[in-house]
């Protein structure tokens, strides 16, 4: 298992938009693999920890919620968009 971090920078409203359904999509798949049955289950486990500890960090306080936080920069001159993505 690697310790590599990544971080996104998502820039203008296409960006921020394109940049949160990957990262929605990163988790739900995710969570998809590590509900895995069988054989699988171990593989699941792993992709789960690999995905959360590259591109997301843990909350860490009970105000940011239970689910994991994207590693991501949004960029844009409209607050608006910015908004809709969080």
């Amino acid at each position: 298992m690697s310790s590599s971090q990544i971080v996104s920078v998502q820039l203008g409203q296409c960006g921020n938009q394109v940049g949160g359904e990957m990262y929605n999509t990163f988790i739900n798949e995710a969570i998809d693999a590590k509900n895995m049955k069988g054989v699988k289950l171990k593989f699941g486990e792993e992709y789960y920890d690999e995905i959360t500890n590259n591109l997301f960090r843990q909350p860490r306080t009970e105000k940011e919620g239970g689910l994991p936080i994207a590693r991501a920069v949004l960029i844009d001159m409209e607050p608006k968009a910015i908004v809709q993505t969080v």
